[in-house]
């Protein structure tokens, strides 16, 4: 590199082809100049690997690590390669705006206390249209609150930057609650130093059917409750997790159709009749018995 950096961005891919050159093109056109980015290939199949090898060719800000494919551990990897004390997340099929890094790093210098810094989100459906905002707490105490309430999006783990020795004294990613793992690693953050969020849009998080369709809310309990025993007999918190009183929205899960109709409906807000339309086919494909499936579709035909 012919400047050294003050900011070293890791970037998980596995099979992020459709992607990939976006995401990074979001952190490399940062306000911050002095980073380098960090993509960990984890065990890609599709052209992932052959993306990143042609935009390196252009900026040699950009590294790629191949690794076999082991998940989110494989983070902890791109931690220990990492030049800089300070490392940012960003996901490969996620959008940094380009002031995130400058504002996140200067908050990170004038707070030495402070283990990581997230930020408010802009959520997007798929094809990148917004279906609305996140604004997690700011405040230390309330962070950590919400994430002793079972809350893993007080703080969001791919918009966030980490101080590379808090990582390392509370363990860094681990895979041992399965999709969880942010959860998981905040809490234990959380004990080490102090956790923050800027109160600034800074981060597009992109929502896909396949997440969406892959939970298993009965198995997520389970581990939540498993992780929140952890951490309450680690902190001497008497009493036992109830889920029941601190997620009760864990207890029904959303159907795909629905999640459709929602990204449908929110790409009317935004005057975006194409997506509208491409959701709310979807939904009635799935549900053509459900009369909000017709509606939804009648509403995008007409935006």
């Amino acid at each position: 590199m012919s400047v050294d950096p003050r900011l070293s961005v890791i970037m998980p891919a596995h099979n992020a082809a459709p992607y990939i050159a976006e995401a990074i093109g979001s952190v490399l056109g940062q306000t911050l100049r002095e980073l380098e980015l960090i993509v960990i290939d984890d065990g890609s199949t599709d052209r992932t690997a052959r993306i990143v090898s042609g935009i390196m060719r252009r900026d040699d800000r950009l590294r790629l690590l191949r690794l076999e494919h082991r998940g989110i551990v494989n983070v902890n990897v791109g931690v220990e390669a990492a030049r800089c004390d300070l490392v940012g997340r960003c996901d490969a099929d996620d959008i940094s705006l380009p002031t995130r890094f400058e504002k996140q790093l200067a908050y990170m210098e004038a707070h030495p206390e402070c283990a990581a810094v997230g930020c408010w989100l802009q959520r997007t459906d798929p094809f990148g249209s917004p279906t609305g905002e996140q604004h997690p707490p700011t405040e230390h105490a309330d962070i950590d609150a919400a994430l002793l309430a079972a809350d893993g999006s007080a703080i969001v783990q791919g918009a966030s930057v980490y101080r590379r020795d808090a990582l390392r004294r509370c363990g860094g990613w681990r895979d041992d609650y399965g999709w969880i793992e942010d959860l998981n690693l905040f809490l234990r953050l959380g004990e080490v130093g102090r956790l923050a969020n800027i109160p600034e849009v800074l981060y597009r998080y992109r929502r896909h059917i396949a997440s969406v369709c892959a939970i298993n809310y009965e198995a997520m309990r389970s581990r939540i409750e498993a992780l929140l025993r952890e951490v309450y007999q680690r902190r001497g918190i008497e009493g036992e997790p109830d889920l029941a009183r601190l997620r009760p929205e864990l207890t029904a899960q959303e159907s795909p159709a629905q999640t459709m109709r929602h990204w449908a409906c929110h790409a009317i807000e935004q005057h975006n009749g194409a997506i509208a339309r491409r959701h709310a086919w979807a939904a009635l494909c799935r549900e053509p018995w459900s009369i909000q499936s017709w509606k939804v579709l009648r509403w995008a035909l007409a935006a």
